[in-house]
Order: C-alpha cells, then sequence, then structure tokens
C-alpha cells in the first residue's frame, strides 16, 4: 500500500513538474516573441504595440509564480540551499526537513493573503489590455497552493525513503 502510494506521489510529482515547465517554456517564447515584434514595430514606420510592454510584464509576473513551485522542490531555490547548507552535515535530513515545513508555512501564508489580494482586486483593471487586477493576482496563490503541494510531496516521500533505508 505504501510503496503503491509512494510510486503515485514520484509519477504525479515528476509529471505535474514537467507540465508546469513546459508551460513555462511557452510563457516564455511568448514574452520574448511579443517583445521582438515591439522593437521591431518600434522603429518601423507602422504603429507600435502598446500594449506589448504591459503584457510582457504581466506575463512574466505569471512565469515566475509557476516555476518557482518547480525550483523550491527540486531544492534550487537559493534560499532554501542558504539555510540547507548554513547548518552541520551531520543534520542533512532534519535540515531538508526543517526548510520543508518552514516552506510549507510560509506557502501557507502567502496562499491566505494572495487570496484576500486576487479577490479584493477583481474589479480593478490595468491601464492599456483592461485585464483584472485579480486575474493577474490569481497567480499568487497558485503559486503558494503549488509549493505546498511539492513541498508536502518532497516530505512524505522523504519520510518514505528514511522509513525503507532503516528497515534495510
Amino acid at each position: 500500500m505504501l510503496s503503491y502510494l509512494y510510486l503515485l506521489l514520484t509519477k504525479l510529482d515528476k509529471y505535474l513538474k514537467k507540465i508546469l515547465l513546459l508551460i513555462g517554456s511557452i510563457m516564455f517564447f511568448v514574452i520574448f516573441l511579443i517583445l521582438s515584434i515591439q522593437v521591431f514595430l518600434r522603429n518601423s514606420p507602422f504603429r507600435s504595440l502598446i500594449w506589448a510592454e504591459e503584457f510582457s510584464r504581466y506575463f512574466t509576473i505569471i512565469f515566475v509564480c509557476l516555476t518557482i513551485p518547480v525550483l523550491s522542490s527540486k531544492r534550487e531555490h537559493p534560499k532554501v540551499d542558504l539555510f540547507v547548507n548554513y547548518l552541520p552535515v551531520s543534520t542533512r535530513n532534519i535540515k531538508i526537513f526543517i526548510a520543508d515545513i518552514t516552506g510549507i508555512i510560509f506557502s501557507y501564508y502567502l496562499f491566505r493573503e494572495g487570496i484576500d489580494l486576487a479577490f479584493g482586486s477583481l474589479s480593478q483593471l490595468t491601464p492599456s489590455l483592461r485585464w483584472s487586477w485579480g486575474a493577474i493576482y490569481t497567480s499568487i496563490p497558485i503559486m503558494a497552493f503549488l509549493t505546498m503541494f511539492f513541498l508536502l510531496i518532497n516530505l512524505i516521500l522523504e519520510l518514505y525513503r528514511l522509513a525503507n533505508y532503516d528497515k534495510t
């Protein structure tokens, strides 16, 4: 039963990270394409795109919010490395456990406050695109939820590995 749950969580973790990184890569390409067109049109006799900078700014926010959970779960986020490397080597598992718990607590706080921010700004619109700020700010609670999810999976998988390591 536990080994089945372990396999299910590792597959879910793997594929969800791949999907998020694929979406992030596509978004990064779209940002690059829009800004390239903007630069070309700025120096041509055609009219430039007045919405390109605002579009790229909001897409960058969403792009970053989608990729942060993947990086923090892989422990590639600089703050996690700094925290984990600060303590002695002999306590590696404890350091990782503390880093994951701290990340989950911070992500929960960010999730709660992000929902308040997103719902509080639903009626406000961006200047040129006229998008709802709430739709853009929704990326914050999504990022926090995904970070909590990935860190919980990391915690469960690490505890499972430790429990099986002790049996051998």
